[in-house]
């Protein structure tokens, strides 16, 4: 479950009321909702939005799946997820029409940018979808721009777990065997 909290004492309050689990939270880039991914093994995933004031909540997503990564734009206006096909536990009879996605933060028509890849997330000036993906075997960093085209390929890692970059665009952090690195981010790459 999703909670909040005024700092350094507040109490812990739920954001929500539901029974659905609670996961992936981003706090909009004007503080004034968080979007999450949800699931149950009645209703299964989605994505959903909620008012921070008023906990009144939106369910943004419109079909059952597997919802993973909802992250805003930096302008707050969109959001990108991925919708992923099921596995064993959860099974995969709504893991069709997957995919990297884009679309309003209010809700509406979602428009698909990549078919694979995980973890995206918008770039400094929402020009571009940042996620990771492979190539030649390797674990990649790469981005499309808004419509999914001009891929290109900032990192390649044969042991990297994850990269981050950092908000200001100007660092990558990576995971690579137990060990945590920062460098200069790249954004030019093979296209």
């Amino acid at each position: 479950f999703l909670y909040k909290k005024d700092l350094p004492e507040g109490k812990a309050v739920r954001v929500t009321e539901g029974l659905d689990f609670e996961f992936e939270p981003q706090i909009s880039p004007d503080g004034k909702s968080v979007i999450f991914a949800t699931w149950s093994d009645e209703f299964k995933g989605a994505i959903k939005k909620a008012d921070l004031k008023t906990g009144k909540i939106v369910s943004l997503t419109d079909e059952k799946g597997f919802y993973y990564s909802p992250r805003f734009s930096s302008k707050g206006d969109r959001i990108v997820f991925r919708k992923g096909i099921g596995n064993d536990v959860l099974g995969y009879a709504f893991g069709r029409n997957t995919g990297i996605f884009v679309m309003p933060a209010g809700g509406g028509a979602k428009t698909l940018i990549s078919e694979s890849g995980i973890r995206p997330q918008f770039n400094k000036d929402d020009t571009r979808i940042y996620f990771q993906g492979s190539e030649g075997g390797k674990k990649a960093f790469k981005s499309v721009d808004l419509n999914g085209g001009n891929e290109r390929t900032h990192y390649t890692s044969t042991y990297a777990t994850q990269f981050c970059p950092s908000p200001d665009g100007k660092w990558m952090a990576f995971t690579e065997l137990f060990n945590v690195y920062i460098r200069p981010m790249v954004t030019t790459g093979s296209g």
